[in-house]
């Protein structure tokens, strides 16, 4: 494959997450009846629609006051192949949510304005006004690819992970493309992520065999549903790189899957994962490579919540040294920063596996409220409003400039 072939991306924002849905009525109405009412109100932001009509789309799920889709936006700034991004970056989303993507003018996302996305060029709409007019998630894939066309390879991803600023998403790529192979990118299970693994995502979870583990990049000798979520399981992630010589199969495999056992929208067999799965039976060749550090779950409430703990947490202990900021300026001067600053910061933050593992660990322990992995490993403990008190962090960390002297004014 030649050096500098450009790439095509689409990133699936479609559904309504009615399993979300549902977890987050029962945490808020738990949660109103706690004194601060912390949980209530960070999840309520979390629920789109009206009155007993509530939905969830992870990709506008607020991480760090933030749509979770700009983290994966300004991830896919540090990868050449997909620059400008306004050119080979498309989102599929439902009807009902366009009014949440796209301004009055008709640009995307106010907060990346700087990126130059339009409606017109960069949006697919699925036609999904409800629940029951959506084809599910490889059927948002169909419909993106009459549009994004065959001409380039493509990565497609879902906008339900959510990744730290420094996450390396040109190593993804370029470690599928200079090997020229069809790629699902997979990760391994910690105990935190079992515990976030609510029911729905467990059914569609799968789990990743290499057929060679001494390989950077190695070939696959299966891609299957995963069952019961265990530490150490090799878990395919929502993230997969076609060539473009495969992306001619891919329609036909589409509508084996959706018309096969679990192909409904929900379903184990619905996903991007399933995809890789197909492609494997069909004789062709799939290779996995790690999702490396810096990815957040979003599929349960619980890791909604400890997505947006931690993007603050990680932001404030893992600034680099001699970076000049410090205090409760840090979090503003991240606002304020260019995506490639970021990515030039905390890039190295992240290879730093030690220290990223050991910050992880610190955070947990304050987030379930235990002085070891024991409440991670069985899932108790509190969803962390009460635990993160002891945090030693001044109450107003969480704030913007502006609410933080409204804060002041108000004692």
């Amino acid at each position: 494959m030649a050096s500098g072939k450009a790439v095509n991306v689409v990133i699936l924002c479609g559904g309504f997450g009615h399993d979300l849905r549902d977890e987050i009525r029962v945490d808020t109405n738990n949660a109103a009846q706690q004194a601060d009412g912390t949980v209530s109100g960070l999840k309520r932001t979390v629920l789109l629609g009206s009155t007993g009509d509530e939905r969830v789309n992870p990709a506008l799920a607020p991480v760090f006051a933030k749509k979770n889709v700009e983290y994966i936006l300004r991830s896919l700034e540090g990868a050449k192949r997909l620059q400008p991004l306004n050119q080979h970056v498309f989102f599929v989303i439902n009807d009902c949510d366009k009014p949440m993507f796209v301004s009055e003018e008709g640009s995307l996302f106010a907060e990346c304005s700087d990126l130059g996305f339009s409606a017109s060029r960069n949006i697919i709409c699925n036609g999904a006004r409800k629940a029951s007019e959506w084809r599910g998630q490889l059927g948002d894939l169909a419909a993106a690819l009459p549009t994004v066309g065959g001409a380039s390879p493509l990565v497609a991803m879902t906008g339900g992970v959510s990744l730290l600023p420094g996450f390396n998403m040109q190593r993804v790529i370029e470690h599928s493309l200079v090997r020229n192979l069809d790629t699902v990118a997979y990760s391994q299970l910690t105990r935190t992520d079992c515990v976030l693994l609510n029911a729905a995502g467990v059914a569609r979870l799968h789990t990743v065999v290499p057929a060679d583990g001494t390989v950077v990049v190695p070939p696959l000798a299966s891609v299957a549903a995963a069952g019961a979520p265990t530490p150490g399981l090799l878990a395919a992630e929502q993230l997969l790189v076609l060539k473009q010589g495969t992306l001619p199969k891919v329609p036909g495999l589409l509508e084996e899957l959706a018309a096969g056992p679990g192909g409904e929208p929900g379903g184990p067999a619905s996903v991007l994962p399933a995809l890789a799965a197909a492609l494997l039976r069909s004789g062709t060749p799939v290779a996995g490579v790690q999702m490396g550090a810096g990815r957040l779950r979003l599929e349960s409430a619980r890791a909604l919540d400890y997505a947006d703990r931690f993007m603050h947490f990680f932001l404030w202990h893992m600034r680099p040294e001699g970076d000049g900021e410090s205090g409760d300026e840090a979090d503003d001067a991240d606002d304020g920063r260019a995506a490639e600053t970021l990515n030039a910061m905390y890039g190295p933050v992240l290879e730093d596996t030690g220290k990223l593992a050991a910050t992880v660990r610190d955070f947990d322990k304050v987030y379930f409220g235990g002085e070891g992995d024991t409440l991670i490993r069985t899932g108790d403990g509190v969803l962390g409003t009460t635990m993160l008190k002891k945090f030693k962090l001044p109450s107003t960390f969480y704030m913007t400039t502006y609410r933080r002297t409204c804060a002041d004014l108000m004692r």
